[in-house]
């Protein structure tokens, strides 16, 4: 299975949505991890994949659910905002939780910083921010690839 993974639009949508109804022919399913979860509501009207929503720290009066654990192809996958986590300065909280929760991948955001890390057999991936990146110079979103055997993760530079 194949997921388009982003984060951290903060109401810029128009910026990426080209990209992503291109993606939409490529992947089967989109992951938003939250940051303004209402630009998925654009995105529902042109994209035909499903898209699995988190809300983040700015997604005020959301009903989107901060976390959801997911199932595909046989992995356990976390989806979060990653903000109760202290991402911003360690994976430590962020990796206690994926291992209590006997997850294989973690996609999270908030920092706003592209990362693909692995540590004591969990996957962390973050896919940066597509309209205002941290940490490096181009934007960018996540394309992640997982079937039984393997967990694969990598950023599309925009």
């Amino acid at each position: 299975m194949k997921i388009c993974v982003f984060s951290d639009t903060h109401g810029h949508i128009s910026q990426i949505k080209d990209r992503l109804i291109h993606l939409d022919q490529e992947v089967d399913a989109f992951w938003f991890l939250g940051d303004y979860a209402k630009d998925c509501k654009v995105l529902k009207k042109v994209l035909k994949k499903k898209i699995s929503i988190v809300r983040g720290n700015c997604d005020f009066n959301s009903h989107e659910p901060e976390e959801q654990i997911l199932e595909v192809e046989g992995k356990r996958v976390l989806l979060t905002h990653g903000h109760h986590y202290n991402v911003k300065n360690t994976l430590t909280t962020l990796y206690l939780k994926a291992k209590s929760s006997e997850v294989d991948l973690v996609c999270f955001g908030h920092t706003h910083m592209a990362l693909y890390e692995k540590e004591g057999g969990v996957v962390f991936f973050n896919p940066g921010s597509p309209t205002s990146p941290r940490g490096r110079i181009h934007p960018s979103l996540g394309v992640v690839t997982i079937d039984k055997e393997s967990i694969l993760c990598d950023h599309i530079w925009l």
